[in-house]
């Protein structure tokens, strides 16, 4: 159970700081599956681990009682790693059983102590959305530990009772929790292969796909004074817009051929783009 302090506003703004960042990391890396481009390989850290996986930072599942695999996907999301992702995994059991919801009081806000840390008032929390948000309280408690080299504020010496036992006394429920967080996050993502492709109205007029990814004669006519645009699809091949030699838009590729009876203005080129769902 947490001794009773206010949220420093100096690191709440460190933390609102780093999560912007993490938001403009999680962009870039989108854009560039779009693009397909490829990013090259190095030493995979924990937080890359989980987020290559869709598991970065972020995630928040529902509030309520947690599996331990999820807590301990929280606190890595947070920060921890190593001993301190033992230790902070270990105290969320002992302090709350990994039930967001827990509180040692009454109402909500919790009157006492709150969440898988137990923060102590309960508005420790509210500058990321309080103390029952999963997500939340992982990166508040990543705050509170000094960045997991503070285990103090969790210590309740001279007390009675389990909620003072140290966290290597909850290392048999923490430790299966971790291992089961990492089999199911740790399987590298699928890779990005090299390559290209190319569309082209061939001086047949016909569409062509060339590159690494096969050549093909669509025998489709392209409308003269137009040309193609393609795009790379995220689970892998290509798609093709192009406007027939009828005038209307038609899309062919990995995602299926269509004719969309759709008009389209003399002279005029479509484009086309992967969508992330």
């Amino acid at each position: 159970m947490l001794p009773a302090e206010e949220p420093h506003p100096i690191r709440v703004r460190q933390l609102v700081v780093r999560r912007l960042a993490q938001r403009a990391v999680r962009l870039a890396l989108g854009i560039a599956i779009v693009l397909g481009l490829t990013v090259a390989a190095g030493p995979r850290s924990a937080s890359s681990v989980l987020t290559s996986a869709g598991f970065g930072p972020g995630y928040d599942p529902p509030a309520g009682q947690l599996a331990g695999w999820q807590v301990a996907r929280l606190a890595a999301n947070a920060g921890f790693s190593g001993g301190s992702l033992r230790d902070f995994v270990a105290i969320s059991y002992r302090e709350s059983h990994w039930n967001s919801e827990a509180c040692n009081g009454s109402g909500n806000p919790c009157s006492g102590a709150a969440g898988l840390w137990q923060f102590l008032p309960a508005s420790k929390a509210n500058w990321c959305g309080g103390a029952f948000d999963p997500w939340c309280a992982a990166q508040e408690t990543w705050a509170l530990s000094s960045h997991g080299t503070n285990e103090q504020p969790w210590t309740c010496a001279g007390q009675p009772g389990n909620y003072c036992q140290p966290p290597s006394a909850y290392y048999s429920e923490a430790d299966p929790a971790i291992a089961q967080m990492w089999s199911i996050t740790a399987a590298p993502p699928k890779p990005i292969n090299h390559g290209y492709e190319a569309a082209i109205r061939a001086n047949t007029g016909s569409l062509w796909t060339v590159g690494t990814a096969g050549t093909v004669n669509w025998n489709l006519g392209i409308r003269a004074g137009t040309s193609p645009s393609i795009t790379a699809l995220i689970g892998g091949g290509y798609e093709v817009a192009f406007q027939s030699n009828g005038g209307s838009l038609w899309t062919v590729g990995a995602a299926g051929d269509q004719n969309w009876g759709l008009g389209m203005a003399a002279n005029t080129s479509p484009s086309i783009t992967a969508l992330i769902s």
